[in-house]
C-alpha cells in the first residue's frame, strides 16, 4: 500500500486454487507471494504489477492439502506441510536447478535436433555456457 489511509484493492482476486487457501507467504526479496490450498496444490504469484499478476508455478505433492507455507529468509527455498504430516522443501534458485539439469541431463541438444524441434529460434542450446 503506498497510501495506508487509502488503500486500493486489486481489480479481481486472485483466482486458482480448487479448494479453500489456508495460508500465504510473501517472499522476503522479490515481489512473489505463495498461497497453500487444500487442494493440495501451492500456487506462486509473480506481483511486480500487482494490478495485473501472473501465476508463475502451481507446486502439487500434498494428499489432503497444504496447511502451511513458508520462504526462507533468503527465498531460496519454500516450504510446506500438510495433512498427510509430511513437510515438503522446493529449490527456487533458478540458477542451481539448471546447473542441475544440465550436469544430469546427458547430451546437449544438437544442430539437427534444434533444427528439427525448435526450427523458428536460432541454436542456442539451453546448457551452452553451463
Amino acid at each position: 500500500m503506498t497510501n495506508p489511509a487509502n488503500p486500493v484493492s486489486l481489480r479481481s482476486p486472485l483466482i486458482g486454487p480448487v479448494g479453500e487457501v489456508y495460508e500465504v507467504a510473501f517472499h522476503p526479496t522479490q515481489p512473489m507471494l505463495a498461497v497453500s490450498s487444500m487442494d493440495g496444490t501451492i500456487w506462486l504469484w509473480d506481483l511486480h504489477h500487482p494490478q495485473a499478476p501472473q501465476l508463475i508455478a502451481t507446486l502439487s505433492a500434498a494428499q489432503g492439502g497444504h496447511y502451511t507455507v513458508a520462504f526462507s529468509p533468503d527465498g531460496t527455498t519454500l516450504a510446506a506441510g500438510g495433512r498427510d504430516r509430511a513437510v515438503r522443501l522446493w529449490n527456487l534458485d533458478t540458477d542451481q536447478i539448471a546447473d542441475h539439469i544440465c550436469h544430469t541431463v546427458g547430451d546437449r541438444i544438437t544442430p539437427s535436433e534444434w533444427a528439427q524441434f525448435v526450427s523458428d529460434q536460432p541454436y542456442t542450446p539451453p546448457c551452452s555456457n553451463r
